[in-house]
């Protein structure tokens, strides 16, 4: 005996869709740059925690490197230990403004 089929899903038809509404559309649109804002105000915290607590640290290590190879694997390291490319490169960026790394 053969088993029993799964009756085929129904597909909404056009009179059965609503269109979302401008409100909807506006408040999503709202919703997520609120959401970049709160991660980039984020970020821009983390730096400057960063630079109060560590920085002199930080750019005396970035700026005695002079070999590039070696640059580059305090950087993968750097990103490895916060886990976060956008978080390092905000870290970078800060401690550039602030003159500590050239």
């Amino acid at each position: 005996e053969a088993p029993a089929q799964p009756a085929p899903a129904a597909e909404p038809t056009k009179a059965e869709e609503q269109p979302r509404s401008w409100g909807m559309v506006a408040v999503g649109i709202f919703l997520g740059l609120l959401c970049m804002y709160i991660f980039l105000v984020g970020l821009q915290l983390l730096g400057d925690a960063f630079k109060c607590l560590g920085g002199r640290g930080a750019g005396s290590m970035f700026g005695t490197i002079s070999n590039p190879i070696a640059g580059l694997m305090i950087g993968v390291l750097a990103t490895v230990l916060v886990q976060s490319s956008s978080t390092s490169t905000s870290i970078v960026v800060g401690l550039v403004g602030a003159d500590q790394i050239t």
